[in-house]
């Protein structure tokens, strides 16, 4: 029953995810599945929305050279907590990379 109203909570705002109310052990479980994924200690994102954000990331840059959180934020309507939570993930997974306040692809 905690699982399921957590990932509800998490499909409920997809863009701005409410903090993991889990075990850790049962988060890192969700991590495994592919079910979540953690961008920062207190940010997750369901992974069909990790993909969505990825691919918008990754399309924007292509069309216009680069992103900026505030694109991000404003384009999902989220906050800058999660803007940059999820870009500084992405920087350090090495799909982009910080130039200035822009991120480019790597």
């Amino acid at each position: 029953r905690v699982l399921r109203r957590q990932l509800d909570a998490l499909r409920a705002a997809p863009y701005s995810p409410p903090p993991l109310d889990l075990d850790a052990a049962l988060a890192g479980w969700l991590a495994e599945q592919g079910t979540l994924v953690r961008v920062a200690p207190d940010v997750a994102f369901l992974a069909e929305t990790y993909a969505e954000l990825v691919d918008w990331v990754r399309a924007t840059i292509r069309a216009g050279g680069s992103v900026t959180v505030a694109q991000f934020r404003d384009h999902f309507g989220s906050s800058r907590k999660y803007a940059l939570a999820l870009l500084e993930h992405l920087d350090e997974r090495k799909i982009t990379r910080r130039n200035g306040d822009q991120r480019v692809l790597y």
